[in-house]
């Protein structure tokens, strides 16, 4: 049979143990291993219940607001590759920046408000000398055109033939104009 000391230390446990002072007061406050009183150790028994951690598996967690340096560096490492792959996005331009992203829309969106707001305005003489409806729609819709062209960088001119490609003409119909939303309201 071993003598063993029967009374150790945390210095002494954590010798004992292979492990830091600090590791063997958070296997303590966890239950993990028993303390005869404050800072004194039964040593079979530590040992005992250690080698139960072991086989068991159990690992004591973290204490919250813990300063635990792996956690810290693991989250530093990745942090930093996040950085790393960030930075080699917009180098490579797959990443834009929020606020250039936030200027295009709000430039686009104004200037498709006030190309909408003006409808009216650049219809009105053309739809007087309109004699049918289908002249109508076709007024209408190169107007629309004109204006969703601009929004997409191709310019007034462009045709829908040529954005939509053959084929890809867009049924209009007919609207009650007492439905419409008075635009000045926007």
């Amino acid at each position: 049979m071993v003598d063993w000391p029967v009374n150790l230390g945390t210095e002494d446990v954590a010798d004992l143990l292979g492990v830091s002072p600090r590791w063997v007061l958070k296997l303590t406050q966890q239950g993990l291993i028993p303390k005869k009183g404050r800072g004194v150790f039964d040593a079979k028994e530590v040992v005992r219940a250690y080698i139960d951690v072991l086989k068991k598996g159990k690992e004591p967690k973290a204490a919250s607001g813990d300063d635990d340096l792996l956690a810290h560096k693991t989250r530093f490492t990745k942090a930093k590759a996040d950085s790393a792959e960030m930075e080699a996005a917009r180098l490579s331009g797959r990443l834009i920046p929020a606020e250039d992203v936030a200027d295009t829309w709000g430039s686009l969106a104004s200037n498709f408000r006030a190309r909408m707001l003006a409808l009216p305005n650049a219809a009105a003489p053309q739809l007087l000398t309109a004699v049918d409806q289908a002249a109508v729609v076709s007024i209408l819709k190169g107007l629309v055109d004109d204006a969703l062209n601009e929004l997409a960088g191709r310019g007034a001119d462009s045709t829908a033939d040529e954005i939509e490609g053959p084929g890809g003409d867009c049924e209009v119909d007919a609207v009650d104009p007492s439905s419409a939303a008075d635009v000045d309201d926007l």
